[in-house]
């Protein structure tokens, strides 16, 4: 498959972040537009340009699904909420992607259940979630608007059902990430490799060269 061939490549950010703040600050749009490949940004609901969550039926994982859908089939690079979300997607409707790429995921995002997620999102004082509360106000995010997001957000996916996820995917983690390991997630996805960054915590993962490097070679593959 030449470059011109290959998919979009999708961009889903952290929570608390958007597309122009998590990914084209950080160089992954110049990056990957110099290897001719075409990118699609896609903003969480309330974060960026993408308005809140309406009610029931409008979801995270649906708006994601809608656009791939869109283009038919894509390769998506995501990071930490969002790869939690992409995750669900790749579930869902495994044919719409060729390749995955998801930083900062590890075992323990997936073992939350809505419960905690939205107990966790109330729980404005804890580390977690100062850093999401300063991530939004630097990406000029409504705080609000990104937290009522993460208390309506879907559960995540259960190891059980990775086996649906038939492409090939990248894990790529920080050796210092609060997130811990990622071996059931190794061991649950079909297709799965990790790469481990050197001194990296989970809030510096995009910005490291080296990711950038190992995530772009394996997108042209």
């Amino acid at each position: 498959m030449t470059v011109t061939e290959k998919p979009p490549v999708v961009l889903v950010h952290g929570m608390g972040s958007t597309f122009e703040h998590n990914w084209r600050r950080h160089g992954w749009v110049d990056m990957l537009e110099a290897e001719g490949r075409a990118v699609v940004g896609f903003d969480l609901p309330g974060h960026g340009r993408s308005p809140g969550l309406t009610d029931a039926t409008d979801t995270g994982v649906g708006r994601l699904l809608q656009l791939c859908e869109s283009y038919g089939e894509v390769d998506l690079v995501a990071f930490s909420a969002g790869s939690v979300l992409s995750l669900s997607a790749a579930v869902r409707r495994p044919e719409l992607f060729r390749r995955l790429v998801f930083l900062g995921l590890a075992d323990t995002q997936l073992r939350v259940t809505r419960e905690s997620m939205r107990a966790g999102a109330n729980d404005l004082d804890s580390p977690v979630m100062r850093s999401v509360r300063r991530a939004a106000e630097r990406a000029g995010n409504d705080v609000a608007t990104v937290l009522d997001w993460a208390r309506r957000a879907e559960a995540p996916p259960r190891f059980a059902d990775l086996a649906r996820v038939t492409a090939p995917v990248l894990l790529v983690l920080g050796e210092r990430d609060f997130l811990g390991e990622p071996d059931e997630l190794l061991a649950s996805l079909p297709q799965a490799q990790l790469v481990t960054l050197r001194d990296t915590d989970h809030f510096a993962t995009t910005s490291q060269f080296e990711a950038k490097l190992v995530v772009l070679d394996f997108l042209m593959a």
